[in-house]
């Protein structure tokens, strides 16, 4: 007879449930989905860790684990205008001050640093830089528990975006005070100088991004600009007539919306580009245009939307006011794994719900989960510590729907 003790353990707003079967302790956490996140407002910032990205929004910030299929919402519940990420912590803005979580979001912890709002972070090594829009930028030597300015040589406080490449870290400026004049530039700031210093030509700059050690920086007057030096050089790409909104980059493609909203993307450096077929964009009121492995992410004043196709079409990841639409058991994440793993899954209706881990020769190990749980989208941290290295199976039994996968323990 195996014996399942469970604790229950509030943390923030979320409630976990916790057992211990045989040493192979599990963690999990029923939460509502988010889609779009249209129902939960506008969506402000994108950010990322090497485990998962992250969402912040009107009502708070949310976090996939699975590479953006769906999020999950996390403990913080107030509206954020900031991510940034150090490493594993992840930072938010919000009306309250700047917090930060370590756990993906399972606990914010107050850094105390308040009537602070940056929107945008970069970092280079243990140091975090942020730009805060009218005030410049900031950086902090202690993981984000003191901020001093950094603006020496920096002529233009008319913030945009930062980005940090190697040891090098870039800002972008955008000041149009008269007529719509296209004032601003995109400075160069470097450790050994301890100041900033102009990298670009005056005009309004409203986006940077990277690909390994080339640097882009775009706007609605220059277009899409390229240098491969530090900022030292720089070379058009694509058609003069680009006016361009946002811009991002993975390892092998290059993207940008320009102002009508169009989407284009680029796999030869600027050399060519593909109009992707959705248009109108632009009415969504794009706020980030992000890159987190092979998805592309849209942060809008509508919301959040991913593509897995160089913007040809467009998903909600989920939608926090619709139910799945089918019973569903994902692999688990990451596989295989040691110790820790997660396993998500789908209930399109209330259902008794019982997840059962067994080993290769039939014989139960663990049962996570069994109990009635409410329709949505749920995950199990499994943490494996007491369990042999090998194949293990688990599998889901809700609502009449049972079903199996198979994850692998290596040590």
């Amino acid at each position: 007879m195996i014996t399942l003790r469970l604790r229950i353990t509030l943390v923030g707003a979320a409630t976990f449930l916790s057992s211990s079967v045989l040493g192979f302790e599990t963690r999990a956490q029923g939460k509502a989905p988010v889609s779009r996140l249209g129902a939960e407002g506008a969506v402000w910032s994108f950010a990322s860790t090497s485990t998962a990205c992250f969402a912040g929004s009107d009502s708070g910030v949310f976090v996939s684990k699975n590479g953006g299929s769906y999020f999950f919402r996390t403990s913080l519940r107030t509206g954020v205008v900031g991510l940034g990420t150090l490493d594993q912590r992840v930072f938010a803005t919000t009306v309250a001050g700047l917090m930060y979580t370590t756990d993906d979001g399972n606990n914010w912890i107050p850094t105390h640093v308040t009537e602070f709002y940056p929107r945008k972070f970069a970092a280079i090594g243990s140091t975090l830089f942020a730009e805060w829009t009218g005030a410049g930028v900031f950086k902090s030597t202690d993981s984000g528990m003191t901020w001093t300015a950094t603006n020496t040589g920096l002529t233009d406080l008319a913030t945009t975006d930062i980005i940090a490449i190697d040891t090098l870290l870039f800002v972008s400026t955008s000041n149009e005070p008269w007529f719509h004049l296209p004032f601003g530039r995109v400075f160069r700031w470097t450790d050994m100088a301890g100041s900033w210093s102009t990298a670009t030509y005056s005009t309004a700059w409203y986006s940077l991004a990277s690909m390994g050690t080339q640097l882009y920086a775009a706007g609605p007057y220059a277009g899409i600009e390229c240098s491969p030096d530090g900022g030292a050089t720089w070379n058009g790409l694509g058609p003069p007539y680009f006016s361009v909104l946002r811009v991002a980059a993975n390892s092998t493609t290059l993207y940008l919306i320009d102002l009508p909203g169009n989407l284009y993307w680029s796999a030869n450096n600027g050399k060519s580009w593909t109009k992707a077929s959705a248009g109108g964009l632009s009415d969504l009121g794009v706020e980030w245009l992000a890159t987190y492995g092979p998805s592309l992410f849209l942060a809008t004043n509508k919301g959040l939307f991913r593509s897995t196709d160089n913007g040809e079409s467009w998903n909600d990841p989920i939608e926090s006011s619709l139910s799945p639409a089918a019973f569903r058991l994902e692999q688990n994440y990451p596989n295989p794994f040691n110790p820790e793993t997660t396993i998500a899954y789908s209930l399109p209706q209330q259902a008794s719900v019982s997840l059962t881990i067994f080993n290769t020769l039939g014989q139960r190990v663990a049962t996570p989960v069994n109990e009635t749980q409410e329709a949505g989208y749920h995950e199990v941290r499994l943490n494996a510590a007491g369990l042999a290295t090998g194949v293990y199976f688990y599998t889901l039994k809700a609502g009449g729907h049972a079903e199996t996968r198979k994850m692998i323990l290596v040590r």
